[in-house]
């Protein structure tokens, strides 16, 4: 066994940013949840704490799924370490920025009002958005290009997959949201992208479950 081989045996240390930006995003989900029902504000028609919410759930869930991702023995674990610290870090501060602005009865994104807390609050976007695709894309093919002969690690690179899966649709709707196109109506060139991001998807799945029969079958070295 190599010195490789060994130190891919080591189990990663606890992710704690991680879990900190989990238990953050909870704790703001009950306060938008609470929100939803007893402030009857609204922005274009939609309770002014819709938008924080299904942020705080969706990174409350996605960093709890990461966090456990990240204590399988993998590779590289330093660089993950890092970069999910910078995840996590990054998306307390955009998430709280959406939360904040909900509180002042306003909308966050694209807002170009030229008050101090939404000009400090738009840089932050700026350069948070960036930052959580960056990290999550180094994380994912970090874990992507792991040896698969093991199950957990089959399970990792599957889920690096779905990694940038996600690192994709987030650009993807970036991309649309710049072009000043309703969410929910997009046009032939988003559905486009949409689609190929769905079958590269696919086939990165096959290719990885490919990897590890081939893996079984030759078993360990």
């Amino acid at each position: 066994m190599t010195t490789l081989d060994l130190r891919s045996r080591v189990v990663a240390p606890r992710q704690v940013p991680l879990a900190v930006m989990v238990a953050a995003m909870s704790a703001l989900a009950l306060v938008c949840a609470v929100g939803l029902l007893s402030d009857d504000r609204t922005v274009l028609g939609v309770s002014v704490w819709l938008e924080p919410l299904k942020f705080a759930v969706s990174f409350a869930l996605y960093g709890a799924t990461s966090a456990w991702l990240l204590t399988l023995p993998h590779r590289g674990s330093r660089w993950t370490r890092a970069m999910a610290t910078v995840f996590a870090v990054t998306g307390i501060l955009d998430v709280g920025f959406i939360a904040v602005q909900a509180a002042r009865g306003t909308f966050s994104h694209f807002n170009t009002s030229d008050d101090a807390v939404n000009t400090i609050g738009q840089y932050v976007f700026m350069t948070g958005v960036p930052g959580l695709f960056v990290a999550n894309l180094v994380i994912a093919l970090i874990l992507l290009f792991q040896r698969v002969g093991d199950r957990p690690l089959t399970r990792a690179s599957l889920m690096a997959v779905l990694a940038l899966a996600y690192a994709g649709l987030l650009a993807v709707l970036t991309w649309q949201a710049f072009r000043g196109q309703p969410l929910i109506h997009p046009d032939a060139l988003t559905l486009a992208a949409l689609g190929g991001l769905l079958a590269a998807t696919a086939l990165a799945v096959r290719a990885v479950r490919s990897r590890a029969e081939a893996g079984q079958q030759a078993g360990p070295p």
